[in-house]
């Protein structure tokens, strides 16, 4: 589970271009600039707790700021099943990645098809494994965003 060591600086950034058609200045809101974080999880095979066993705790209720996933990466050592980010322990909630065949050893990643998904402060994420047989290691890149 991650250690979340200082709070992320964030700040919402307000764009100005000349992009009118009358050559005027527009102006925009709507870009997070913040530093993103990688957690990796190591996971042995076997049962997990808390929980039903079936759950890696990237974060259990602990994230400072709220945060957008980018990007989830699955580096299986022991294959079997599937795997998917979530934001509710025991497959419940929100899935936060598609679902990865992770029924093979390899590099496995979530093509994200429905775009980031954010996750609101003090929120959970774990990786929901079909089968208590998978090992490997979960990474996890998250940028925190302005509420």
């Amino acid at each position: 589970m991650a250690n979340f060591y200082t709070t992320p600086v964030i700040h919402r950034i307000n764009y100005v271009s000349k992009g009118g058609s009358d050559g005027s200045i527009v102006t925009g809101d709507g870009y997070d600039l913040g530093p993103t974080q990688a957690i990796r999880v190591p996971f042995a095979a076997g049962a997990f707790s808390p929980g039903d066993g079936y759950d890696v705790y990237v974060a259990n209720a602990n994230l400072p700021v709220r945060m957008r996933v980018l990007d989830v990466v699955v580096y299986v050592t022991t294959g079997a099943g599937t795997a998917t980010l979530r934001d509710t322990v025991a497959g419940g909630g929100n899935a936060l990645s598609d679902g990865m065949n992770t029924g093979s050893s390899g590099v496995v990643r979530s093509n994200m098809t429905g775009g980031t998904k954010a996750i609101a402060a003090g929120g959970t994420i774990v990786l929901r494994r079909s089968s208590q047989s998978m090992a490997g290691e979960v990474i996890v890149l998250l940028q925190p965003e302005a509420s």
